[in-house]
């Protein structure tokens, strides 16, 4: 059998938003012959709407910098537990990615790679990171040393693809809460010559976290063009907890670090 090199596999990422009224009332006089006072009825107070801010390096007609925007998103999400799903597709290749991180140390992840040819599930908690990868038919389980939260690529890639200038910019809710839908299509992304046909739609909270973003478009080059759609959404922002899986309590026989 030709040899894998597993830890390469193990290793595999996905290239982967009332007022008030009153009326007082005044006495009258109790002589029927006499005047009658005239009420006024008092002027009804006008609710002034508080207006909500853009998102950073976000203006009315576009994005007018994308690098300001993607750092307050990515300022916030340091802080902050999150859950995050990402998919992309290449012609009829599919590729999807959950993320939950809870701190930056523990933290699960699962990546199903393209053309259900395996998937790889990463647990951390500590100082260490348990992994099962099942590709070809065969179940592998590898513990490394726990450095760094799994890598996302959605905030690079985003930094290239809002970088698109005039877009439409409308209101929307996420939560209940304010946020703003940026939308665009472009025959040539404006910043990426080898992208055609370029359709996006994210949602911006005013804080600048992207709460999701969608976008497709042709690719040309290399070997020919591809047809590219790719999506990812934040979740659970702040309230995203991470349970330990059943298969590395199995494997690993209690030996895993103590919650």
């Amino acid at each position: 059998m030709e040899h894998m090199n597993w830890r390469l596999v193990s290793l595999v990422s996905i290239v982967v938003l009332a007022g008030c009224g009153s009326i007082l009332d005044g006495d009258t006089d109790s002589n029927p012959d006499g005047p009658t006072e005239t009420l006024t009825p008092a002027p009804v107070p006008q609710v002034t709407e508080t207006p909500v801010p853009l998102p950073p390096g976000v203006i009315g007609s576009g994005i007018r910098d994308a690098d300001a925007l993607l750092d307050a998103h990515e300022s916030l999400l340091r802080t902050q537990s999150y859950t995050l799903r990402e998919q992309l597709r290449v012609d009829e290749t599919h590729y999807t990615r959950l993320i939950r991180i809870e701190t930056p140390t523990r933290y699960y992840s699962h990546d199903v790679l393209g053309g259900n040819d395996g998937n790889v599930t990463q647990f951390a908690s500590g100082p260490f990171i348990y992994v099962r990868t099942e590709y070809a038919g065969i179940t592998r389980y590898d513990r490394l040393d726990n450095t760094q939260p799994p890598e996302s690529r959605t905030i690079r890639l985003s930094r290239q693809l809002l970088q698109v200038g005039d877009a439409a910019v409308s209101k929307t809710t996420v939560d209940d809460r304010p946020a703003f839908v940026v939308r665009g299509n472009y025959s040539t992304h404006p910043e990426l010559e080898r992208i055609r046909n370029v359709s996006l739609r994210a949602v911006v909270e005013p804080t600048g976290l992207v709460r999701s973003m969608n976008v497709s478009y042709v690719r040309t080059g290399g070997n020919g063009p591809a047809t590219v759609t790719r999506s990812f959404a934040y979740d659970d922002v702040g309230e995203t907890t991470v349970e330990r899986p059943d298969w590395v309590e199995t494997q690993w026989n209690g030996t895993t670090t103590p919650e």
